[in-house]
């Protein structure tokens, strides 16, 4: 699952944060940004660094259970 969340957040910085974070800045001009793009890499690594791991600890054995039976 930690292997799951690196990946993820590595897509998700190099593909979508800078296209967002262009986005941004353009609209920054005319003043419809909206909401910084900052706060939804900080959701975006909580969601992949620290509960995409617990989650694997918690339901690991279940997942793992249901493969080797």
């Amino acid at each position: 699952m930690l292997g799951a969340g690196l990946i993820a957040f590595g897509i998700y910085n190099k593909a979508i944060y800078p296209a967002a974070r262009k986005a941004h800045e353009k609209a920054k001009v005319t003043g419809s940004h909206g909401r910084d793009p900052n706060l939804y890499l900080l959701l975006v690594k909580v969601l992949t660094l620290v509960l995409l791991p617990v989650l694997g600890l918690l339901l690991g054995d279940l997942i793992l259970g249901a493969i080797y039976r």
